[in-house]
């Protein structure tokens, strides 16, 4: 399974960060007695600029504040896909909220999650047009969308 360009550059920017701190200590060990407490500080300033950059460079998420992890891993499995139809809505039902999943092309369920990602039922979608028939007692309100395809 491929990581997610969102995943690798965090990781790419904390091995930058961990290898330029071993390389500052290691220059700390060797010359601390050539420039004393000069070194100490420069150590200082470097690593705060490190810090700053390292808290203002992490990925970024695309998706609205309060969406479920479980959620955006579906989403994430969907771009993979490539099919410009899919996207996510998230609705309010009896006062819960709730993940309407749109999963594209041909006949296939437009499946509802809770905020756990647990199955619901299937509104719509499926050969008929009239989803799984679970759906019974079914008031979507407040419609949001989360993510669509590109």
């Amino acid at each position: 399974m491929a990581v997610s360009p969102k995943v690798r550059q965090p990781f790419l920017w904390n091995l930058l960060f961990i290898l330029t701190y071993l390389s500052i200590s290691t220059i700390r060990i060797v010359d601390f007695r050539i420039f004393g407490r000069q070194t100490i500080y420069f150590m200082k300033y470097v690593f705060s600029l490190w810090v700053l950059f390292f808290t203002f460079s992490c990925a970024k998420s695309n998706f609205p504040k309060g969406t479920p992890n479980c959620i955006q891993d579906k989403i994430q499995e969907m771009e993979k896909l490539g099919d410009a139809t899919c996207s996510v809505y998230r609705y309010t039902n009896q006062g819960t909220e709730v993940y309407l999943v749109y999963p594209g092309c041909c006949d296939q369920f437009e499946v509802l999650y809770d905020s756990g990602c647990n199955y619901i039922c299937a509104p719509s979608g499926g050969f008929t047009g009239k989803g799984d028939g679970k759906c019974n007692n079914l008031e979507l309100q407040n419609k949001t969308l989360i993510w669509k395809a590109k």
